[in-house]
């Protein structure tokens, strides 16, 4: 149910096992949700296990979600473009699909649970408000645009698990002075950190095997950069436009640098 008295729709999966689907009954459905664990029909109750996707509360004018602990799937578009301040994943949701709280421009902090083990492309593009995600031990995966254009995002720490951050996951992050990126990150790709204007320093592990070019392009006050012993290769504008940068250490391996890597 929601504040404004509005209800939400269900929609049955398994009638065997008793599984349902929520959604919102129209985008006019507005204020605090508190999505139930257990809708009852007909005198027979059903669990409520998954948010739907594809628009299911797309355009809402929601405020603040509390989903319960028996949803384990947020499905993908499910609460884009939404005026969300504040949203409580349970650690009982093991997927959040791709575009779930795109351009929810309001959504000022997220905890993502430890039961998720990826951050799908576009999840939170465009959320320009968010200026707080922790990102647990469980990631696995950071996806193309994820956080694309959160613009008042300040710091970051990329756990030990993720083994890659993908295309333009963190572009035009402005507002990003500091990101800590854990020793098991493998690959960073391309331009998965341009134009981060704010930027002073970053430290590569040494676990970290590829750099995409323009991962860090155009970081203007980026200062230092410091790169693992893993890294062989430091490809084309790769550090391009950083016109800040005053000190680089190169990794023991390094043994190739494109013309452009360090240029501008």
């Amino acid at each position: 149910t929601c504040s404004s008295g509005q209800t939400l729709k269900y929609q049955v999966l398994d009638t065997n096992s008793q599984i349902v689907y929520v959604e919102a009954n129209s985008t006019s459905i507005s204020g605090d949700l508190i999505i139930p664990s257990t809708v009852t029909y007909q005198d027979i109750t059903y669990t409520v296990k998954y948010i739907l996707g594809t628009n299911s509360f797309k355009y809402c004018d929601l405020s603040n979600v509390t989903i319960p602990n028996s949803v384990i799937s947020i499905g993908n578009e499910a609460f884009e473009n939404c005026s969300l301040t504040n949203v409580t994943i349970p650690a009982s949701v093991t997927n959040i699909g791709a575009h779930a709280f795109q351009n929810c421009i309001n959504l000022t902090s997220v905890i993502l649970p430890p039961s998720v083990s990826s951050i799908k492309e576009w999840t939170f593009y465009n959320c320009t408000g968010l200026i707080n995600v922790t990102i647990p031990n469980s990631i696995v995966s950071i996806g193309t645009l994820a956080f694309f254009g959160c613009s008042d995002l300040m710091n970051v720490t990329i756990p030990s698990s993720v083994s890659n951050i993908s295309y333009f996951a963190f572009k035009y992050c402005n507002s990003l002075t500091s990101v800590n990126i854990q020793n098991g990150v493998k690959s960073i790709y391309a331009y998965a950190f341009c134009n981060c204007s704010s930027l002073t320093s970053v430290n590569l592990p040494n676990s970290l095997k590829s750099i995409g070019r323009g991962a860090f392009l155009a970081c203007r006050k980026m200062k230092e950069a410091t790169i693992g012993d893993s890294l062989i290769s430091i490809p084309d504008s790769s550090f391009m436009g950083c016109s800040s940068l005053k000190k680089v250490i190169l990794g023991k391996s390094v043994s190739s640098l494109a013309k452009t890597s360090f240029s501008g």
